[in-house]
């Protein structure tokens, strides 16, 4: 087990870094469209090293998001579907209303506690423009920075 401690430390560092996902995107961007619109006066053998790098490229950024494109949809169903057992209670506190309002989002979007446990972080349903909070969440920070969490919540 000692010996994979190497991949385990790789793995965190490309699952948790912003800035690698983000490099990640540009370059798959830039690689699906710059030489796309000169691929088919390419050689056969530069094809087929192309497709590879590019299908390599996009797997690791697939890995790098995948994370993160899990933990969306698992909040998002368990919010609809278990949206029944673990009932949401508003949520607003004067702080909160005075945000909403000076960020023009005052009527549209409402704030919900939850103790729902697949919810883990904030997270907005954007058919209902409804913002869940977990309590656990709300407990374990202090008010500013849920606060700035909540500012960007209420945009989306």
């Amino acid at each position: 087990m000692a010996r994979l401690t190497w991949l385990k430390e790789f793995g965190d560092y490309l699952y948790l870094t912003f800035r690698l996902r983000r490099a990640l995107l540009v370059i798959l961007v830039t690689v699906s469209v710059i030489p796309g619109t000169i691929y088919y006066g390419w050689p056969a053998s530069a094809k087929w090293g192309f497709a590879g790098a590019y299908a390599f490229l996009f797997y690791l950024t697939f890995l790098a998001l995948s994370p993160l494109l899990v933990r969306s949809a698992k909040a998002a169903l368990s919010g609809s579907i278990l949206g029944l057992r673990y009932k949401p209670v508003v949520y607003s506190t004067p702080k909160i209303t005075a945000l909403a309002k000076k960020m023009g989002v005052l009527s549209r979007a409402k704030v919900y506690l939850t103790n729902n446990p697949w919810i883990q972080g904030p997270f907005t349903d954007m058919l209902s423009c409804k913002v869940y909070i977990p309590e656990t969440w709300l407990k374990a920070f202090p008010p500013r920075k849920y606060l700035a969490s909540l500012g960007m919540n209420l945009v989306t």
